[in-house]
């Protein structure tokens, strides 16, 4: 784990981090490829890629809540949607869901009649620095 210090302004943001990786694309004019970005942290990828437990369908279902990810990790995308989109079954996308928080991957919340999800922000982060430790303690709130 390496300790980085971020200085702003004349203060200090100290923030412990496990290697990771930023990518921003640039076009040969210097402008950015991509609008949409996070920041993942390559153990956490090594981490799942590794896993026996998950499949093929789980990391798809992985990836696609990353790439409709909002800022603050917040993922609101019904499950129909997910399994439309993926060419899986409905069944499919609610078994991998389920992986996904049993992994301590995903954190699942009730909003209204639906479920809102939050990915772990130890594995992928997509928001200010300011708020990314408060949402650490949100997932896991016994540390």
């Amino acid at each position: 784990m390496k300790r980085v210090e971020i200085k702003k302004d004349e203060k200090t943001v100290q923030q412990f981090v496990t290697e990771a990786v930023i990518v921003i694309p640039l076009s040969q004019r210097g402008k950015l490829n991509w609008k949409r970005w996070f920041m993942g942290f390559q153990d956490f990828f090594a981490r799942i890629a590794m896993d026996p437990e998950l499949n093929n369908t789980d990391r798809r279902v992985f990836d696609y809540l990353l790439s409709v990810m909002d800022m603050d990790n917040y993922v609101s995308v019904p499950q129909k949607e997910i399994a439309r989109k993926l060419g899986v079954s409905d069944r499919a996308v609610r078994k991998s869901l389920s992986k996904l928080k049993k992994k301590n991957i995903l954190l699942v919340r009730k909003v209204g009649r639906y479920n809102a999800y939050l990915l772990n922000p130890e594995a992928v982060w997509k928001g200010s620095i300011k708020r990314y430790k408060n949402k650490l303690i949100e997932f896991n709130p016994d540390r």
